[in-house]
């Protein structure tokens, strides 16, 4: 019902953007939990109190929870960047793909 809601109106903060990405299977579960861990990660250097950093144990925990497949990415910033980089991609494609079959149906 809430993603009925959601689709009615534009959507406009991040979960809602990542319900409508994984509802309409551009992204895997896999990478549907690690969007909600990058927005759980947002969130924390948006609103924090204090200085925050990809060094600080709350956020490496969270990263670290990504299952992050980069071997090179020894960092909780090069595995979060990474991570991001790799689900942003795939994103992409998908909707290009999806873009190549309303122009064909439409032609």
């Amino acid at each position: 019902m809430a993603l009925c809601r959601t689709l009615i109106k534009y959507p406009t903060c991040w979960l809602e953007k990542i319900d409508i990405a994984y509802a309409f299977d551009l992204i895997s579960e896999t990478e549907y939990s690690a969007l909600l861990i990058i927005k759980n990660i947002r969130n924390k250097f948006a609103h924090s109190q204090e200085v925050m950093g990809f060094e600080k144990e709350e956020i490496a925990v969270l990263v670290s929870r990504m299952n992050c497949k980069d071997k090179k990415a020894d960092t909780a910033y090069r595995q979060f960047f990474s991570a991001l980089v790799s689900i942003g991609g795939k994103l992409i494609v998908s909707m290009e793909k999806q873009q190549k079959r309303v122009l064909k149906k439409q032609a």
